[in-house]
């Protein structure tokens, strides 16, 4: 091999290299055909001749069902596929006469030029809002990432509106990786406020919550949204930056695609799951606390009829944000009853009617099912008589105590509950041992009084949300989320 030779096989990877810069190719996940949606073909070729054709870039390679005959497109995200259709410039037949009429030829060639020219157009401001609107099929919103990212490229405005749009049609249709995959500001040049990653949580809860995987997609399981959230962190903006990972219905949210996938997923339900979302709740009764369970409306009757349709208005997205989180501690309190609950079968059979303490027993289970210990978070302790609290956390302790002993003593067989709900009693009933007359403290266990926390501030929340359902009532004002779940109760005998 010549000096030349060697060079040039040196240099093609930098060119190469350098190529891709220019003109990236699509991501893996583009989607090779897309089914029939005329108005998206027609601005998508708007966009291809406008903005990636009049840079001298490959088209769009958006192919719709129209199109099977065509080779099939290979994405790999690292180059074009090799089956790329190419268009030749038509020649000029200037036949075979000995003597050539240069003026004829010159004519006929400025013709196919004339007819072959591309007129370009500054490209519309709400080309990217109606290209987002027309959107009708999920795997049209993968073909986001790489129109999303030349656009930026080429310094066209994206605004915080637009972001939330695509936010929205990306829960919508259960695609909300394509949104986790353009977490890159300086790539695709995507901000959100607040309201815009409450709706990017919503779409993983959306995904999180059901087992299983899309075609392409690995499967999104629910501990990856504590994984990203804190990566929405890099494309937030203003204030919302600093209060995304105290946010409560951010945190509500992803409890609830733990507690739906719990209720989904047999396979999930594992002790560890439990004790991640227990973490999760920890936190989510703490800022509950810090932000007064969300704006209070008990003033609204004294506003004008403007200010309070205002308010009304306002209040309905969080509404719609809140509704999750209700649901998500609802459904984790019933996922902590399970096995007091099933402790309350076995202490109540037709056997034990005379034992004493079976029934004694049974009571203070039915006492703490019905909600009558609950304790107030951290910081509402002053505003209510310690002595109640003191109370509550030693009645706990006591009922765990006994619990414990029976459970030793086979007085109560769960042998045949789940592993997830012995391990929930365990929690509970080991640091009670030995304890005849003093409270577990709260300060060598944590986490030892969550339940009682989580009565409480499941309640408090329930009945905020009962005051701002009230006030949109009242102007007839609807507000639903799309989440929802059917609770469950678990625990019951077999």
């Amino acid at each position: 091999m010549n000096l030349a030779a060697v060079v040039k096989s040196q240099s093609r990877p930098k060119e190469e290299a350098e190529e891709r810069l220019r003109d990236p190719p699509p991501p893996a996940n583009f989607p090779p055909v897309c089914p029939k949606n005329p108005k998206l073909r027609h601005i998508i070729a708007n966009v291809d001749r406008n903005v990636f054709q009049r840079n001298g870039l490959h088209n769009i390679p958006y192919r719709d069902s129209s199109e099977k005959h065509l080779p099939i497109q290979v994405f790999d995200g690292e180059r074009w596929p090799d089956t790329e259709v190419k268009t030749d410039m038509p020649t000029i037949n200037i036949g075979s006469e000995d003597v050539i009429d240069v003026w004829t030829q010159r004519s006929k060639q400025k013709e196919v030029e004339q007819a072959s020219r591309v007129v370009y157009h500054d490209i519309p401001h709400n080309a990217l809002m109606k290209l987002i609107a027309a959107i009708r099929h999920p795997v049209e919103v993968r073909l986001l990432p790489h129109i999303i990212r030349e656009w930026h490229r080429q310094n066209f405005p994206i605004s915080v509106t637009d972001s939330q749009r695509i936010a929205s049609v990306a829960t919508k249709y259960n695609e909300v990786e394509v949104i986790l995959q353009m977490v890159q500001p300086d790539v695709f040049g995507l901000y959100y406020d607040m309201k815009g990653v409450r709706e990017i949580t919503r779409g993983m809860a959306k995904k999180a919550a059901v087992a299983g995987h899309t075609e392409g997609q690995k499967e999104f399981i629910p501990e990856s949204m504590l994984k990203w959230a804190p990566e929405l962190l890099k494309c937030s903006v203003g204030a919302d930056a600093k209060r995304i990972l105290r946010d409560p219905p951010v945190l509500g949210t992803q409890l609830f695609g733990f507690v739906a996938r719990f209720n989904s997923d047999k396979q999930f339900r594992t002790s560890k799951s439990v004790t991640e979302m227990c973490g999760l709740v920890e936190r989510i009764i703490e800022t509950l606390v810090e932000n007064d369970f969300g704006p209070a409306v008990s003033s609204a009757e004294s506003l004008s009829a403007g200010d309070r349709r205002q308010l009304a208005f306002d209040i309905k997205y969080e509404v719609i944000d809140y509704i999750p989180l209700v649901q998500a501690l609802r459904q984790f309190t019933e996922i902590i009853y399970a096995p007091y609950r099933a402790s309350l079968s076995a202490l109540e059979r037709p056997d034990t009617a005379k034992d004493r303490e079976a029934t004694q027993l049974s009571g203070e289970v039915r006492h703490f099912l019905h909600t009558r210990m609950s304790i107030p978070g951290v910081s509402e302790k002053t505003a209510i008589d310690t002595e109640v609290v003191a109370a509550n956390e030693l009645k706990w302790t006591q009922l765990n105590r006994k619990l414990g002993a029976h459970i030793k003593s086979k007085k109560i067989d769960l042998s045949a509950r789940s592993p997830w709900e012995r391990g929930i009693l365990k929690q509970y009933t080991t640091p009670a041992i030995g304890r005849s007359n003093s409270a577990v403290p709260a300060s060598e266990y944590g986490a030892y009084y969550l339940p009682l926390r989580l009565q409480w501030a499941a309640g408090r929340m329930q009945q905020r949300l009962g005051e701002w359902q009230k006030l949109l009532k009242l102007e007839e004002i609807p507000a639903k989320s799309s989440l929802k779940i059917d609770i469950i109760k678990y625990g019951e005998i077999l």
